[in-house]
C-alpha cells in the first residue's frame, strides 16, 4: 500500500521560516532563512475556529518544515526561559500532533515514523548552565535529550528530538529542509 506521508498532506498557510521565527517580546527573528514552511501557529487558530473555541484552547509549534528526507520537522523556538516553559514546550508538541493527525486523518504511529521535533534554543536567553550549552551544541546525546524533558516526546510522539542553539540552525538544521 502506498500511504501518503504527513509532509504531502499536511494543510496551512505557508511563509518563511524567517516569519514563523519572529519572538515580538524581543522584536528580532532567530532565523533569516526564506525556506517556505507552513505557519502551525495559523493551523492551530483555523482548526480551533472550526469548532467553535479560542485559538487560547490549544497549543502548537511555530512551524512544519519539509525534509529533503521526506520527513516533517516540528519547529519551535525558544528566545527565551526554555527550562521554565518545558511543560508548555511538551502541550505544544502534543496538542500540534493532535490537530495535525486530525486535518490529516493519519494515525500517532505514523508521527512517530514520519516527524521529528526541534527545539531552537537562543542560549544567551535560555538561562541555561554550561553543561545545559554544552550537551545541546556538542551534542551529548543523553543529556541533551532530557533537556526540558523531551526524552518523554522522542520515540512516543515523534520518531525524534533535536535541539539547537540558534547559531547553529543554519549549519545544523537549514540544509535539512526544503520548501514544503
Amino acid at each position: 500500500m502506498n500511504k501518503k506521508k504527513f509532509v504531502h498532506i499536511c494543510p496551512g498557510s505557508r511563509t518563511s521560516l524567517r516569519e514563523t521565527s519572529y519572538d515580538s517580546a524581543h522584536d528580532e527573528f532567530m532565523t533569516d532563512s526564506s525556506i517556505a514552511v507552513i505557519n502551525f501557529d495559523h493551523v492551530k487558530t483555523c482548526y480551533m475556529n472550526k469548532y467553535n473555541h479560542s485559538e487560547e484552547d490549544a497549543k502548537s509549534v511555530d512551524a512544519l518544515a519539509r525534509g529533503i528526507d521526506d520527513m516533517l520537522y516540528m519547529i519551535e523556538f525558544k528566545n527565551g526561559k526554555c527550562k521554565a516553559e518545558a511543560a508548555d514546550i511538551r502541550l505544544k508538541i502534543k496538542d500540534s500532533l493532535l490537530i495535525l493527525c486530525d486535518i490529516c486523518k493519519r494515525r500517532l504511529n505514523d508521527a512517530r515514523e514520519e516527524i521529528i521535533f526541534v527545539l531552537v534554543i537562543n542560549s544567551s536567553r535560555a538561562e541555561l548552565t554550561q553543561n545545559d550549552i554544552c550537551s545541546i551544541i556538542y551534542g551529548n546525546k543523553s543529556s541533551a535529550s532530557s533537556f526540558c524533558g523531551l526524552d518523554k516526546i522522542a520515540g512516543v510522539f515523534v520518531k525524534k528530538v533535536l535541539i539547537y542553539d540558534r547559531d547553529e540552525l543554519k549549519i545544523k538544521l537549514l540544509p535539512k529542509l526544503t520548501d514544503i
